[in-house]
């Protein structure tokens, strides 16, 4: 019988499970009403959601990988698939986790920190 192994996460953590504080790798966002507001180049620590009346419509980042590819994620309900963005403190959460096609990447955005996809200890990409 074969069985999905589990997934690990990379965590940086202390030994004794507890999370280490560390400096958030994404900046806190900068909202814009269109995606002509969206600059074509910005820095890899940099999100941008564009929102409309108090509705978000967009994700964008660059890839954390170095591929240097601008994801866009969508954040309408109305369209598939959908992510959710919660903004507290200056900090972002994305979910759920963001594949990155071209280059493989598999990763959250938690508390504006990236978490590495890994399976069996070994990163996806």
């Amino acid at each position: 019988m074969n069985r999905m192994k589990k997934r690990k996460f990379e965590r940086k953590d202390n030994g004794k499970g507890a999370k280490k504080p560390s400096q958030p790798f994404y900046q806190s966002p900068h909202f814009v009403e269109s995606f002509v507001d969206v600059p074509d180049r910005f820095e890899k620590n940099e999100l941008y959601i564009v929102e409309r009346n108090r509705k978000r419509k967009w994700l964008m980042l660059m890839c954390p990988n170095d591929c240097g590819r601008r994801l866009e994620l969508n954040l309408m309900d109305s369209k598939m698939p959908c992510w959710k963005v919660v903004v507290r403190q200056k900090k972002v959460t994305v979910y759920p986790s963001i594949v990155a096609e071209r280059c493989g990447a598999h990763f959250w955005i938690e508390r504006s920190e990236i978490i590495w996809s890994h399976v069996n200890g070994d990163t996806l990409f």
